[in-house]
């Protein structure tokens, strides 16, 4: 190898107020730049139709608090799904859609339609005409400035006044409150959540209400309490010609109706727009070639702003936007359109599904306070505590399955301090036990759940959070590990104990993605520990034990379990999905790995699986993440393009799987990791740029994408050759480069050191 040569750039205090502003004013304009650029790939990759089609799935729409699917002909939308709304502590409900009703147009198939579903700003517009000349336009969208309120502007086309019904499913809700242009809600006394909602309308509410409501109710249905009678499911608005109707419809948790006056559509649209404008100016930059692939990518990015990152609860698999059985169809959508009912999992969350993604996507994205919203539902010390207490064994205990019998094992210790993040959470984030299913013994979501602080703190090292949260989680987890472990004479090396998979059909010893994990545990732990002076005896323990941890193989492949005969067969929705672990997250441990040997192992386990088919989105992602980070382009690009042929049949939404729940939250934050890993990695304390640029990419830039120690990197790549690549941090820029070279930072006496390195 040649010698390195190393341009030391240091970040000095700067005591010039001017030359300060002059550098801010750099960076500055490097954000404005990237925004603007965002802006123009929002607008182009804008979902659009132009016709009435069958297939036209509804839209989802959320603003991360609540959010729902919108009716494909712009009336309004269906259930409101939300992150405080529940059936109990395990299972979210749906509550009270709002649905507008033109009794006229109801037999009436458009002429004409035209819906646009902007992703700047989260607005749906439609038009809608039918060959009698009438028709109506209207503007919707969830307000992502006040979290709780979704608004509805439906101008009537025609010179008759339209008659309209407005339809709230409200069983189970007493109303409070009543005028001509407001209602107010709430639940009943016995619901799991309160829940209140108020619909403000600029046109008067005719239908009088009818206090004798509940007379003709069955007697199994709640009754009056307070004296508040129980909701109409139908109340009537006359829309005037040539006019319009403003409804405001408010629905929350907390006895927080608002205020009683209409505030204007236009002050809300615009209140609306600057939060999401400032949202996006909080977003790192990638723009992306034109192509299929883009407009998959900016539309997922918008999903998961939709979706994700609130203060409240961890976000679910499908957030807002779930198919079932029971929702309540408007007309003109109809239940053939959409078959795709495969049961429902009622926005559950799991460690390494929506949120864990989600919180992956946001830390690379450069959103640090969504992603620390969920890393502070996730942060529940007494709750990880129990869950390794009660989903694994102290005593010894005979394990077996259908296909084996395993003998006898132990597993943690009786007094165990570790702690553990469950496969399945209630709202409490304790783990969900399914006792003789043993889904929580799918034990690699430790190292997974790990590593979303893990990163959070090497991106933005905030010293409260690494030395109390951070370090905490690393500890726990860590002695989880070095608990599980079992030392094998034969082999000379820790294994572990019968578990399930990443790949949830299988139950083996040393599965290759639980070593792997407790690998990569124990080694970050330690050096957490040496970093903070903590626990010199245990930091000694982790990394002795991680040194000798078991990692199957041959000559040419590593293998999945303990003596993997390689008979396993892979494919479908479960497929082979452990080798991922190689790389992905963790990432760290790849001078650990034989690199040729990893890339070859994952070619071979993508043909087993059949090249994606019948395969759950977002793991193939996953295998994509770990070929980019194995600077592997090729197969990087290969895995995730497959992922823009599994849209819903409009092309809209991707899937779980090609036949199974659109909106798949898992999926689309899984593949927006993928472009950014190709353009931007960072990890062991160096950062590299374009790492794993596919050659179908000639053209690409990306802006202010965070790196390791709070670093921001742009870079701009034109006609496959490198134009310019600019470090800065706090807003100045510390080096600027043509070049392609790994850079290292680390910190030397309160300044941040890099070190260009050319071998």
């Amino acid at each position: 190898m040649k010698k390195k040569s190393y341009l030391i750039i240091c970040a000095l205090v700067l005591n010039t107020t001017l030359l300060k502003a002059q550098v801010n004013d750099t960076n500055k304009s490097l954000n404005s730049i990237g925004y603007e650029k965002l802006m123009v790939q929002l607008n182009k990759y804008k979902i659009h139709f132009d016709t009435y089609k069958r297939d036209n799935i509804p839209l989802l729409m959320g603003n991360s608090e609540i959010g729902g699917l919108a009716d494909p002909l712009g009336k309004g939308f269906y259930e409101t799904w939300g992150n405080s709304f529940w059936w109990d502590s395990i299972t979210r409900k749906p509550m009270p859609g709002l649905m507008l009703r033109f009794p006229a147009y109801e037999k009436l198939t458009p002429s004409k339609l035209e819906q646009n579903l902007s992703l700047n700003d989260g607005v749906l517009r439609t038009k809608v005409l039918f060959e009698n000349g009438q028709g109506y336009e209207s503007e919707q969208f969830f307000s992502m400035d006040d979290k709780k309120l979704f608004v509805i502007k439906m101008k009537n086309l025609s010179d008759k006044n339209i008659y309209t019904q407005l339809r709230l499913p409200v069983e189970n809700f007493r109303c409070s409150y009543r005028t001509d242009n407001i209602i107010k809600a709430q639940s009943d006394e016995n619901a799991f959540t309160p829940v209140y909602w108020k619909l403000s309308s600029n046109q008067k509410i005719i239908k009088s209400f009818l206090e004798d409501y509940t007379a003709n109710l069955p007697n199994n249905i709640g009754k009056r309490t307070n004296n508040f009678p129980y909701c109409q499911d139908t109340y009537e608005v006359i829309i005037p010609a040539n006019d319009s109707l403003i409804i405001t419809y408010s629905i929350s948790s907390q006895d927080d109706y608002g205020a009683d006056h209409q505030v204007s559509y236009n002050q809300l649209y615009i209140n609306n727009k600057q939060a999401w404008s400032k949202l996006w100016h909080n977003t790192g930059v990638l723009i992306l070639p034109d192509s299929k692939y883009a407009e998959v990518f900016y539309r997922s990015l918008f999903w998961l702003y939709c979706t994700s990152g609130s203060s409240n609860y961890l976000p679910g698999e499908t957030q807002y936007a779930e198919f079932n059985s029971n929702m309540a169809l408007e007309y003109g959508y109809y239940s053939d359109r959409f078959p795709l009912d495969e049961g429902t999992w009622y926005n559950h969350s799991f460690t390494y599904g929506a949120p864990g993604w989600a919180t992956l996507a946001f830390i690379n994205l450069g959103n640090r306070e969504k992603a620390k919203n969920i890393l502070e539902v996730y942060y529940r010390p007494e709750q990880l505590n129990n869950n390794a207490r009660i989903s694994f064994p102290s005593e010894k205990e005979e394990i077996k399955t259908d296909e084996d019998n395993f003998g006898l094992w132990s597993y943690l210790n009786k007094n165990s301090e570790a702690w553990y993040f469950g496969h399945e959470l209630s709202m409490n984030g304790k783990n969900l036990y399914f006792k003789g299913h043993r889904w929580d013994w799918q034990v690699h979501l430790n190292a997974f759940g790990a590593a979303l602080f893990h990163k959070y703190g090497l991106y933005y090292p905030e010293k409260g959070f690494i030395s109390d949260t951070l370090y905490s989680v690393m500890k726990g987890t860590a002695q989880f590990w070095s608990e599980l472990l079992k030392w094998d004479e034969v082999r000379k090396a820790f294994i572990l104990p019968p578990l399930l998979s990443l790949t949830e059909d299988l139950f083996k010893k040393n599965v290759i993605d639980a070593a792997l994990a407790a690998k990569w545990n124990l080694n970050e732990a330690s050096k957490w520990a040496g970093l903070l002076n903590r626990d010199k005896e245990l930091s000694k323990i982790w990394k002795d034990k991680a040194s000798k941890v078991y990692l199957q193989q041959n000559e040419r492949t590593y293998l999945e379990y303990l003596d993997d005969d390689r008979t396993h067969i892979g494919g479908g929705y479960q497929g082979i999905r452990g080798f991922v672990y190689l790389v992905y997250p963790t990432v760290e441990l790849l001078p650990y790995i034989d690199v040729k040997k990893a890339i070859h192992t994952l070619d071979l386990t993508w043909i087993r699986n059949k090249k994606g088919e019948g395969m759950i989105n977002f793991v193939t992602c996953w295998f994509a993440l770990a070929d980019a980070y194995l600077k592997n382009a090729k197969g990087a690009y290969e895995k995730s393009l497959f992922c823009t042929t599994q849209l819903d049949p409009s092309g809209t939404a991707m899937m779980e799987t090609l036949t199974s729940r659109p909106y798949y939250l898992d999926s689309y934050a899984a593949f927006v990791l993928v472009p950014i890993s190709m353009c931007l990695q960072s990890y062991n304390n160096t950062i590299r740029v374009f790492p794993a640029i596919p050659e179908e990419w000639r053209d690409i830039e990306f802006y202010n994408l965070p790196a390791v120690n709070g670093i921001r990197v742009s870079g701009v790549l034109k006609n496959g050759k490198v134009k310019s690549i600019i470090y800065s941090k706090d807003g100045i820029e510390l080096l600027k480069s043509n070049t392609l070279t790994n850079v290292q930072v680390y910190e030397d006496k309160g300044k941040t050191i890099l070190k260009e390195l050319n071998d």
